[in-house]
């Protein structure tokens, strides 16, 4: 009878907690799904659809395709393409089940570390948050690195910590640091405490240094199964040298290459209250309607909350204490890795969300509890309007553009796209200059692997590892140009060459000698190559030397 009491139990418990997990999966719909058409949100989305693809047609991550993001991403990619084929709609609607999925992971952290409520609160705020922030309706590798990482966070939350526990936890954090290697930072911040949490949870006075060291064992077992499993490809294949080069020397130098740890704080600090005050609105309303209450709410929650903590500190018992310094120290560790990575990115900072969004609901629902329900509801009736409001304008708006042109896409990569296959019957090269996602909707690959981001053109530090010490922008360009692509598709201002002059004037003379322009979309131009030109690389080389020689010359 006891068996089957507890057997009713643990049905109950599992059908409540999928049915919160069903809650947020509808949320994250709701507030997603009118961004699910739109061609570009964020173009390092389209480099990881390039390079999912890339897998899926048999190719490991840097051998055909090329970019420095870890190697879970492209194949977490192909996954997604493998379920929703070519519909850029479907993939950002998994993208929308992987948000709900961090929800789920950060409310189970938050019920283990206080209650139901503050789990529920903390995962619907994440959810709103990250709808709202800059790149956050696309499918970046933030979202999908938070899966496992809050994951890890909710299974370090619970009250008992095994080595079991500490080796899921391990394998966890480590699929994290292969989705984004900032993470590798908060990866060993969080293998400290599981030390320390598992050496002195029995002792309390004094850290057990057999029990430590078994989980710290637990713990590198579990990264070198993960890390094994993933590079035993690379090493039947050869191809080592490219994962190394890739996925390690290349983010270096990247890290190196960009801003300071101090700058690249500063920046990150404007960006935040950037966002919060100021910046492209979401929806097409005015910014402090749609963003400024939420963002208020989640960073002016996450400062309440660390007050309720500071006050009640000294009563908590040792267990949730254990577990706020376990939040403290990821929390600290995802700043400095954010800061760590030298660039400054709006988009870096949905790492801190999830985290944030604890702290903040612990607050907020400490803050209910001085309140009155008619004091309670009247704020949350505004906030829920001004939430539901911009998606229902979008809804709005996607419903009016459907009956005007009977499709639900938008943006100029599809209309290009059209127009290349109608005008490239031939498959004949093609070089995208700006969204670079018409290569996936064409059926084509980039020209070169260094220009699979457009953007990697323009970074010569990237350049040299990829083509050798000392390759300039310049080479790299004329070696595109030599290939004769049929069309070229650029803009008129390419913002990644601005600081390259004598690129910009070879592209500049190969376009008006060689090409001509057949078409412009929204601010895009389509240029042809010129038909005596199609099989004369050597004009082209030609011409190179001549730019050269002019800049010298000038």
């Amino acid at each position: 009878m006891k068996n089957l009491t507890l057997s009713v139990s643990k049905k109950s418990w599992i059908f409540r907690e999928l049915k919160i997990l069903l809650c947020f999966i509808l949320l994250s719909l709701f507030l997603r799904i009118p961004f699910f058409f739109k061609d570009v949100i964020d173009w390092d989305e389209s480099t990881f659809i390039l390079i999912g693809q890339s897998v899926l047609d048999g190719h490991l991550p840097y051998t055909d395709v090329w970019d420095f993001k870890p190697p879970l991403v492209a194949i977490l990619f192909a996954g997604f393409i493998a379920i929703a084929g070519k519909s850029i709609a479907l993939i950002r609607l998994l993208g929308a089940i992987c948000v709900a999925l961090v929800a789920w992971f950060t409310y189970l952290a938050g019920k283990s570390i206080w209650e139901t409520k503050v789990g529920v609160i903390a995962g619907i705020l994440w959810i709103i948050s990250v709808s709202i922030f800059p790149s956050g309706q696309a499918v970046m590798t933030e979202h999908l690195a938070l899966i496992p990482m809050m994951g890890a966070i909710a299974i370090l939350s619970q009250p008992k910590l095994k080595a079991e526990n500490i080796f899921g936890v391990s394998i966890l954090m480590t699929l994290a640091v292969l989705i984004r290697l900032n993470l590798a930072y908060v990866s060993a911040a969080a293998g400290i405490f599981v030390v320390f949490a598992i050496g002195i949870r029995e002792h309390r006075k004094y850290l057990d240094v057999r029990l430590a060291l078994s989980g710290g064992f637990a713990y590198f077992i579990g990264s070198a199964l993960v890390l094994f499993v993933v590079t035993l490809p690379y090493l039947i294949t050869d191809h080592f040298s490219s994962l190394w080069e890739s996925a390690i020397v290349v983010p270096l130098t990247y890290a190196n290459s960009q801003y300071s740890w101090i700058d690249a704080f500063e920046k990150q600090l404007a960006n935040l209250w950037f966002m919060i005050y100021d910046g492209e609105a979401p929806y097409g309303l005015p910014q402090p309607i749609t963003r400024l209450p939420i963002s208020l709410l989640m960073w002016g929650g996450c400062i309440l909350g660390t007050l309720f903590i500071a006050k009640k500190w000294t009563t908590l018992s040792y267990k949730k204490q254990e577990k706020i310094i376990l939040l403290g120290i990821i929390l600290a560790s995802t700043i400095f890795s954010i800061v760590r990575g030298g660039a400054a990115y709006k988009h870096y900072l949905i790492q801190l969300i999830p985290i944030a969004a604890l702290v903040s609901a612990f607050g907020i629902n400490q803050l209910a509890k001085y309140l009155s329900r008619p004091q309670l509801t009247l704020p949350l009736l505004l906030l829920s309007g001004l939430t539901i409001y911009p998606a229902l304008e979008n809804y709005r708006s996607l419903w009016i553009q459907q009956r005007s042109n009977n499709s639900f896409e938008s943006g100029a990569s599809y209309q290009i796209a059209d127009y290349l296959m109608q005008s490239n019957a031939d498959k004949r090269p093609v070089y995208i200059m700006t969204n670079h996602i018409i290569y996936w909707l064409i059926g084509e690959k980039p020209i070169t692997r260094a220009t699979t981001h457009p953007s990697n053109l323009g970074k010569e530090y990237l350049l040299e590892v990829l083509a050798g010490t000392g390759t300039t922008v310049e080479q790299e360009l004329s070696k595109v140009l030599a290939q004769n692509p049929e069309f070229i598709v650029t803009q008129h201002e390419i913002e990644y060459l601005n600081k390259h002059e004598k690129a910009r004037l070879l592209l500049r003379k190969t376009l008006k000698t060689r090409y001509r322009k057949v078409e412009e979309i929204d601010g895009h131009l389509i240029y042809r190559i010129r038909r005596r030109f199609r099989n004369s690389p050597e004009i082209h080389q030609s011409e190179s030397r001549l730019t050269s020689s002019m800049n010298v010359h000038k």
